[in-house]
């Protein structure tokens, strides 16, 4: 079956998709693989009909193979299987339909933010932000909230990337959350976005106990800040922290080049 794949003869197409019905789940495997180097049409029925096999290996095969041999034509799949019982298989639907920019799937795709499987809430947060229209912010805010740290740091990071009304906002809401993670990432957005809002958010948490929002806040100053934001950031040149002093340091020296 390997040579088969290496070669995509098409003269044996039809003997590869008999064995789509084959009794052995591996063998059903191999021959998605291997009709995804053929592009005909019998090759696109017989994997529509295997998306539905019964071994989740299988269908995460099939979907692979579809999603090489004619994504955009095969939307309505992905969006049928993002309610399949097996992770993989939501994950990469989730994946294809962000991958083809399919902006109208976005609703179905928001019916998944309570997704028990952090690996599909994570690739969520990915294909909405890549898909980046407004309908997306609102599943990502709820992502925001997520009880994973990591898919709300990410769910921030792709909110930041979305050029909408509100967007600055949110992040401003989401620099007083609790976990200083979310919160510093949220303060770098800003900056990145530069927001007319990152300045007066970044000086608020200077004082923050927590390092990684403070570091993150002298950053945005460095970035945007101008002669008015020396006397904040002089301060800092004795602080106890050696990262404190040597992030102020190099946020002095690119304000004073602004001046």
């Amino acid at each position: 079956m390997q040579i088969l794949v290496k070669t995509g003869d098409s003269s044996i197409e039809k003997d590869i998709v008999v064995m789509l019905d084959d009794r052995n789940a591996r063998v059903r495997q191999e021959a998605a693989r291997a009709l995804s180097v053929f592009g005909t049409t019998s090759s696109l029925e017989a994997l529509k009909k295997a998306v539905n096999d019964y071994n989740p290996n299988v269908r995460y095969t099939v979907l692979m193979a579809l999603a090489n041999l004619s994504p955009k034509e095969e939307k309505d799949l992905f969006v049928a299987t993002l309610n399949d019982i097996e992770p993989r298989v939501r994950m990469f639907s989730i994946k294809a339909l962000g991958n083809i920019d399919a902006k109208d799937t976005v609703p179905q795709l928001s019916q998944l933010v309570n997704d028990f499987d952090p690996g599909v809430r994570m690739q969520l947060v990915d294909t909405l932000g890549k898909i980046g229209t407004s309908e997306s912010v609102q599943p990502l805010v709820y992502l925001i909230n997520d009880p994973d740290t990591n898919i709300r740091i990410a769910a921030i990071s792709a909110v930041g990337k979305i050029d909408v009304a509100g967007v600055d906002d949110i992040l401003v809401q989401a620099s007083e959350s609790y976990d200083p993670r979310v919160s510093s990432r949220a303060i770098a957005k800003l900056g990145e976005r530069k927001s007319p809002k990152a300045l007066e958010v970044a000086k608020s948490k200077l004082g923050d106990e927590h390092m990684d929002v403070k570091l993150a806040s002298i950053n945005v100053i460095g970035d945007m800040g101008g002669k008015n934001e020396v006397a904040v950031l002089e301060p800092l040149l004795e602080a106890e922290s050696t990262n404190v002093r040597k992030a102020a340091g190099e946020a002095l020296d690119k304000v004073n080049s602004k001046i």
